[in-house]
């Protein structure tokens, strides 16, 4: 299946995006980001570079992912979310 990606949201250099995954309004996904399949980001979220988001992942709206995360669990609506 395809993927869709939302208007005005910047999808950088060396970013891999899956299958069925879906990249809301207004977002960025900064450099090397690795999007799984059937994952969903929400309007107006940035996602951090180097971020791994794994398969079947729901991140919010207006979500903050720091640099280098891995994202193994959803993300509820505006939220930071940093590995510690």
């Amino acid at each position: 299946q395809g993927s869709s990606i939302g208007v005005n949201t910047i999808i950088n250099t060396k970013v891999s995006i899956d299958h069925d995954s879906e990249i809301g309004n207004h977002c960025h996904i900064a450099p090397g980001v690795t999007v799984c399949g059937n994952v969903s980001i929400g309007d107006n979220s940035f996602i951090g570079a180097g971020t791994t988001i794994i398969n079947n992942i729901n991140i919010g709206k207006n979500c903050l992912v720091a640099a280098g995360s891995l994202i193994y669990k959803d993300i509820k609506d505006h939220t930071f979310f940093k590995n510690n």
